[in-house]
């Protein structure tokens, strides 16, 4: 299962939602993260103003990359190609999908792994098994 940025976020927050994460931990074992999880993560944090907050947040990121060590995907060729075939169907249907959902959802569909996200709808049309956290029971 990979999760999506805003699942590990959510999970990140002050007062996550208690469904969100006790969902994540039933599957912990099976959980992974594209390395583009990573690279949101790390714009979002640089985005703050200094001080505690930020650096509460960034302790807590790196807490659970650490946890994840070993199940952090990256971008391979096939993703990478994946990615741009997904860009382009997408571009010609006129509905447009960001690169790191792309990507994201490329790694998904290369490895054969699930994807869990909120954004359901933005996954829609792509071949992909999507899981919200937030209200879908399912594996």
């Amino acid at each position: 299962m990979i999760v999506d940025t805003n699942v590990l976020s959510e999970v990140l927050r002050p007062a996550p939602s208690a469904e969100v994460t006790s969902w994540l931990r039933r599957r912990e074992s099976t959980i992974h993260l594209s390395v583009v999880t990573v690279q949101e993560l790390a714009f979002g944090v640089a985005r703050m103003p200094r001080g505690a907050r930020r650096a509460e947040l960034q302790r807590s990121i790196d807490a659970a990359i650490h946890a994840l060590s070993g199940r952090v995907l990256p971008i391979t060729i096939d993703v990478a190609r994946t990615a741009g075939l997904l860009l382009a169907d997408r571009q010609m249907i006129v509905r447009p999908l960001s690169l790191p959902d792309a990507q994201i959802a490329a790694t998904a569909l290369v490895l054969g792994h699930p994807l869990a996200t909120r954004n359901v709808h933005d996954f829609d049309g792509l071949g992909l098994d999507v899981v919200n956290p937030w209200g879908d029971d399912r594996p």
